[in-house]
């Protein structure tokens, strides 16, 4: 698999996760050997994956989070630069667009 094949692996189970398709223990372990790349945004995706009871308890915080995924999910299917991708951090709202 190439670096955009996984990526647009990685976008299409983020979706499901965040889509209530994929559970987050089969999430996390369908990605633990990834490449470096992948590696670094699931650093930041795990703030995303930890903090279900806090989505559950405040549907600001849900909505916020959500928001990050998608746009997470099409950064990484127009392949942008990762640098930008990395930016998307899940604790709050970042500047991409």
């Amino acid at each position: 698999m190439n670096k955009f094949q996984e990526w647009d692996s990685f976008a299409s189970d983020l979706e499901r996760y965040i889509e209530n398709d994929l559970k987050c223990g089969d999430f996390i372990g369908r990605w633990s050997n990834a490449s470096p790349e992948i590696a670094q945004i699931l650093f930041n995706v795990n703030h995303l994956l930890a903090d279900e009871d806090i989505r559950k308890s405040s549907a600001e915080y849900r909505l916020m989070q959500e928001n990050e995924a998608r746009k997470l999910i099409k950064h990484l299917r127009l392949h942008s630069n990762i640098e930008d991708i990395l930016k998307i951090g899940f604790l709050q709202k970042s500047d991409l667009t």
